[in-house]
């Protein structure tokens, strides 16, 4: 019955094991080499990682193959396939951490990136200058920034490559295209389970943006005296799962983008996370959110929306300079 149900659906077997079906992944267009796995308890993988195709249910598989959810449930039990089959996780596939997975396919040196771009020196892959033009001359980022959140290149897709931990662990990668506003999101990362950079939950004080650019731009500034903690949400909406996260710190400073959309996202997020333990960022010297702000206007603005004085420009240069000294 799998494998006409496979058939069904266009995914060629190409051999059997004693527990798994070997295929044909057509979500990526296999030709000659069978990558996808089909357990006979419902979970499935796809071993190649820029496809990571991955569930654990015949239904979902059917919905992977472009069937709506009571369709895929329809056709599943005219296969007499179980709908919720009993599946142990762990045998289904785990990402590794990012210094793993970027090493050879993501894998990009921004140091020597940087160094090439500030000295004018053309750099031996036009992709790896395009997006130095893009993340030190238009975001103001530094390779350090870059580096310590495993940020790399996809290659294939011209895009710039975030992975996104949960702990020690990397639970999925989202790409952005170089040049292009565009996010993208692998399986099996769910935008609405996790904080971009994964803030430590035991932080006395964590600064929340919208975005990974944002996010970055705001870590450049931590570990100075007293900020501490940076993560981001995907979208502009707070999930509730976001913010347990969250439970445990007793001080967020909310830095959305000032724009409606920001001003929105704010007024949630307080009321999820309650006004009396949130500091809200108000002063953005005409910009737009954080990626367009300086280090220093960044730290001005965060210490202000803390203490509810202004912080001059000279002070926060100065904060600034003992982290980069200590780098």
């Amino acid at each position: 019955m799998l494998e006409r149900f496979l058939n069904h659906l266009g995914i060629q077997v190409s051999n059997t094991t004693s527990s798994n079906l070997l295929c044909m992944c057509p979500f990526h267009g296999d030709l000659n080499t069978p990558s996808l796995s089909i357990r006979e308890d419902g979970a499935y993988y796809c071993f190649l990682f820029s496809c990571d195709v991955h569930g654990w249910s015949f239904v979902k598989l059917a919905m992977e193959a472009g069937y709506q959810y009571k369709e895929a449930q329809g056709l599943v039990e005219s296969f007499e396939l179980p709908l919720k089959a009993n599946v142990d996780r762990s045998h289904t596939k785990k990402l590794q951490r990012p210094e793993q997975i970027l090493v050879g396919k993501y894998s990009t040196d921004w140091h020597q990136a940087y160094h090439c771009y500030t000295k004018g020196i053309p750099h031996e892959e036009e992709l790896v200058a395009n997006a130095a033009g893009y993340l030190f001359g238009i975001r103001n980022l530094h390779p350090e920034t870059l580096a310590s959140a495993g940020v790399g290149l996809d290659r294939k897709n011209k895009a710039i490559v975030f992975p996104q931990f949960k702990g020690s662990t990397c639970v999925g990668l989202s790409f952005r295209k170089i040049n292009d506003k565009q996010y993208y999101f692998q399986q099996p990362f769910s935008k609405s389970e996790y904080l971009y950079l994964d803030p430590d939950p035991n932080a006395d004080e964590v600064i929340l943006v919208e975005g990974q650019m944002d996010a970055l731009a705001v870590s450049a500034v931590v570990n100075t005296d007293d900020i501490k903690a940076v993560g981001a949400i995907y979208g502009s909406q707070l999930s509730l799962t976001q913010a347990e996260h969250l439970d445990g710190v007793p001080e967020v400073i909310l830095f959305f983008d000032n724009d409606t959309a920001g001003v929105v996202a704010t007024s949630k997020a307080l009321s999820i996370l309650g006004p009396h333990r949130c500091s809200v960022v108000v002063n953005y010297d005409n910009c737009k959110d954080a990626g367009e702000m300086t280090s220093s206007q960044i730290y001005c603005a965060i210490r202000t929306a803390v203490s509810g004085k202004e912080y001059s420009g000279a002070e926060a240069r100065y904060r600034l300079s003992l982290v980069k000294n200590n780098r």
